[in-house]
């Protein structure tokens, strides 16, 4: 319906005219949602999504007819025969990439973050953080090291005091950046 209200299935000339209603990151991930509208025929609404998979060489933009939920137009096109988890390609559904295994920092439960710690005895505290938790980067997990009092040592000599610490710095530091909560700093040498 929607991709036959437009001259041509370009993306590019499907936008033009279109009002940015909402922009979201799904999840945490590496995926941006701009919901957009734009004037049809006859004087309705039209509704579609824009989908930025920020994925690396798998990277992709992909326009999607709101009320069925049907792929317009990509960049890249994956045909059912390349692939045997989704199909990126017009008139087929859209869904998204498979979920990343890291956990989504905004979400976890102080039990799951504390047994995701303890079970990797044989990594440091910043090797746990940054490869267990979207988003979560050495910086980051060396200032919630720093805040918890800790450095980057093992699991194995880590006390309940100072596991419920780095729980506690770890949430604080997440709910800050979900309240947009920034101090930017120049430090000049």
């Amino acid at each position: 319906k929607l991709q036959s209200q437009f001259s041509n299935k370009n993306i590019f000339s499907s936008l033009l005219g279109a009002k940015i209603d909402n922009i979201e990151q799904i999840d945490f991930d590496r995926i941006i949602k701009i919901s957009c509208s734009k004037a049809g025929l006859e004087q309705n609404i039209l509704k579609f999504d824009l989908y930025l998979e920020l994925t690396g060489r798998n990277s992709n933009l992909i326009l999607v007819d709101s009320s069925t939920g049907k792929i317009i137009d990509c960049l890249k096109k994956i045909e059912p025969k390349e692939s045997s988890s989704r199909t990126i390609s017009p008139d087929y559904p859209y869904k998204l990439p498979s979920q990343p295994k890291q956990k989504n920092p905004f979400t976890i439960s102080p039990s799951e973050f504390k047994q995701i710690v303890i079970s990797s005895p044989n990594l440091n505290l910043i090797e746990i953080l940054t490869k267990n938790f979207l988003g979560m980067e050495k910086c980051l997990a060396q200032e919630i090291l720093f805040q918890s009092g800790l450095n980057e040592t093992s699991v194995q000599k880590l006390t309940e005091a100072q596991l419920e610490s780095l729980w506690q710095n770890f949430k604080n530091i997440f709910a800050k950046i979900s309240e947009h909560q920034f101090k930017y700093e120049i430090i000049l040498d």
